[in-house]
């Protein structure tokens, strides 16, 4: 409604329908820490971004002490109550649905992007065991 050239599109990223070079950004906000095929969906957006183009990442610390310790505090059993699961059932659930941890997808982005700009929330500092959120602007390599 806001953005009435703006063109949604739903495709399966593991096989991408976009021509080289076709993005000057792609954004990926959480979702690449439940991506089965990570590695494939990164290459398909190194192919599809400009020369010049960027990948802004935003992912949760998936995997790290800050991250784990958050969900079981304070989501696990909600998120159990509401779904009408038990939490153990709800971990499980999150498990396999997390299949990527934040070092994981660290891991791969480097194979593919050069680093730009990295930042953390909620402190910028102590790297992903004491933060929530990790943010890149990424390059093509």
């Amino acid at each position: 409604k806001n953005y009435p050239d703006t063109m949604l599109v739903c495709c399966d990223m593991a096989y991408s329908p976009f021509r080289p070079e076709t993005f000057s950004s792609v954004f990926a906000i959480a979702i690449l820490e439940h991506l089965y095929w990570l590695e494939r969906v990164l290459f398909q957006i190194q192919k599809m971004l400009s020369a010049s183009g960027h990948l802004y990442v935003l992912i949760p610390t998936e995997g790290a002490i800050s991250w784990t310790l958050a969900r079981n505090l304070f989501t696990l059993r909600r998120n159990a109550k509401i779904v009408g699961i038990t939490p153990r059932e709800m971990a499980e659930a999150m498990r396999v649905e997390h299949c990527n941890t934040v070092f994981a997808v660290d891991s791969a982005i480097r194979k593919f992007f050069h680093v730009d700009e990295c930042s953390l929330w909620p402190f910028n500092f102590g790297g992903a065991h004491l933060n929530l959120v990790k943010c890149y602007r990424l390059s093509s390599i």
